[in-house]
């Protein structure tokens, strides 16, 4: 990891990105077009103040450094899917493997929130963490 975050760090934009590539996986599963999936993860930053009471309440929960490290991990996790969907090279059985893989990074940093917090807020982070049967994706 280079350390590097490419949105302002907080708590509104970690929530923001996690529904925004919600948004995009449900779009890309219900409609297979790969410009519509792409749309909501290109408007993180916009939409960021809708969910900022979750947001304050996430950062008032985590740790700043571990906060920054959850933001960096989620913007790895929907910067590669937005990549994915917006280059044509990708056939739609590579962008049904990217879906796939943008689900488990997701829930990936979400069980790193468990570990760290105990739990995770209710909210946006809940409810990805209860769709996509984040418990699935835990280490043994």
């Amino acid at each position: 990891m280079g350390g590097m975050i490419s949105l302002p760090l907080s708590g509104e934009i970690i929530i923001s990105g996690i529904s925004a590539a919600m948004q995009a996986i449900q779009t890309w599963l219900q409609f297979r077009d790969r410009h519509r999936a792409a749309e909501p993860l290109d408007h993180i930053e916009e939409r960021a103040s809708e969910f900022q009471a979750e947001g304050t309440q996430l950062q008032q929960l985590v740790p700043t450094d571990i906060l920054f490290t959850l933001q960096e991990r989620a913007e790895a996790c929907w910067s590669k899917y937005k990549n994915v969907l917006k280059d044509t090279q990708y056939l739609p059985d590579e962008i049904d493997d990217a879906t796939e893989a943008v689900k488990a990074c997701i829930c990936r940093e979400l069980n790193r929130l468990i570990s760290v917090n105990g739990s995770i807020p209710p909210g946006t982070l809940r409810n990805c963490y209860d769709q996509y049967r984040c418990t699935e994706y835990k280490r043994s």
